[in-house]
């Protein structure tokens, strides 16, 4: 039987290097950092999924119209709903008529 060891980064958490550069970076906000351990564990939200990833770069280009408040189970002033609206402009997410049955986010605030 072949055992896996834990990864180690020579940190006190397996993320805490992650967390450091993405902080570094401007990919999230310095609040991540203060984090417990529980909290970093802790499943995310979709919503905060696109969040991270839309941080990870600054020169997305929209490529579809989508007008604020047109995604259902988004509204302009939830938590994330730029980046969740970014991501569809630009193109992450399906957008448009050959979509029709996905014109939701999939329920923004469920867990990834």
């Amino acid at each position: 039987m072949r055992m896996f060891s834990t990864l180690s980064n020579d940190r006190i958490n397996w993320y805490d290097s992650y967390v450091s550069y993405a902080v570094a970076n401007g990919i999230i906000e310095k609040d991540y950092a203060s984090y417990t351990a529980a909290q970093m564990n802790a499943a995310i939200t979709r919503a905060e999924f696109v969040h991270i990833f839309h941080g990870a770069e600054s020169t997305y280009k929209a490529i579809n119209q989508v007008a604020d408040d047109a995604i259902p189970d988004v509204n302009t002033g939830d938590a994330f709903a730029s980046d969740i609206y970014g991501f569809r402009r630009e193109g992450h997410v399906p957008s448009g008529k050959q979509h029709q049955a996905q014109r939701g986010f999939s329920h923004s605030g469920s867990h990834v």
